[in-house]
């Protein structure tokens, strides 16, 4: 009973400290509005004067661009076709260009041989050397003449050589004097009685003659001083060659191939290189033949 009588005194208390507090602060504001000034444009609600806004300029549109060919609008004026102040210069009509299709052909290089082939005859001119015999080296002097019958097909129709010279190597007069040199000293025996007597065939070698059939078997085109082309020709060759050494003979099959730089449709140079095998017994029977010379084709 005691703390009930206790409580409600303190909530009375409480309830008169929040009426005067409430009555405190009524007093304040009624205060605080006496000492505000009268005069309304000091107010913060006071109204402002407004000033009207300047109307937005109306943003540049671009000019249209003109139309060629462009009809009129059905019941327009020609003013009214268009709002563009480059229709009064109207462009004259011009007729459409077909459009132009450029076309390229590509061609492959000619060939020197691909050019329409002509039956023609060559006369060769030249010099021979036969290098293989150890004593005496033949030159001789050579005339053929050949005839292309057909593409890439050429018959030697005759060759002929004539031995102008026999080149010596020396060895006899080695042998020799060698020989005299060791029996000098041996009685009974005089050495400049002894000589060298050499059965050689080449040294009476008199002319050759012989003939074949050729095929050329590549042909192509070299730049000679940066600027001049040259056609080269490489053919093979297969034919026969007959050897005269005065009272002996000597005959055989012959393998060869040359080689021709042509300057024109006329001249041209050769390299030439043969060999021959001689059916002949007890005689020389492997005889090579190189020469160079030059050819006139008509």
């Amino acid at each position: 009973m005691r703390n009930r009588i206790i409580f409600s005194i303190l909530a009375l208390n409480l309830g008169l400290l929040a009426d005067s507090a409430k009555a405190d602060s009524l007093e304040q504001l009624e205060y605080g509005l006496a000492e505000a000034p009268s005069d309304e444009s000091a107010s913060p609600t006071a109204e402002l004067p407004i000033q009207p806004l300047p109307a937005p300029s109306p943003l540049p549109l671009p000019a249209p661009m003109p139309v060629e060919n462009a009809a009129p609008l059905q019941g327009a004026t020609p003013n009214e076709a268009t709002d563009s102040p480059a229709s009064s210069t109207a462009q004259p009509e011009t007729p459409a260009q077909p459009e132009r299709k450029e076309s390229f052909v590509v061609q492959p290089p000619a060939s020197p041989t691909s050019a329409k082939f002509e039956k023609k005859f060559e006369f060769q001119l030249g010099t021979s050397f036969l290098p293989y015999d150890a004593l005496y080296q033949p030159l001789l002097l050579e005339a053929s003449l050949q005839w292309e019958f057909k593409k890439d097909w050429l018959w030697e129709i005759g060759r002929f050589g004539w031995a102008i010279t026999k080149l010596s190597s020396g060895l006899k007069d080695q042998v020799q004097n060698d020989l005299q040199r060791e029996l000098a000293g041996v009685p009974g025996i005089d050495p400049k009685g002894i000589k060298v007597f050499e059965g050689n065939e080449m040294k009476k070698l008199r002319f050759v003659a012989g003939g074949s059939m050729g095929y050329r078997l590549l042909d192509g085109e070299l730049t000679a001083f940066r600027k001049k082309k040259i056609h080269h020709e490489w053919i093979f060759n297969l034919g026969g060659t007959y050897f005269n050494m005065r009272n002996k003979h000597q005959v055989g099959p012959t393998l060869g191939a040359q080689v021709r730089f042509k300057f024109n449709d006329h001249f041209n140079a050769q390299i030439r290189a043969d060999q021959t095998i001689g059916v002949m017994m007890k005689r020389q029977n492997s005889i090579g033949i190189f020469g160079i010379g030059l050819g006139y084709r008509f």
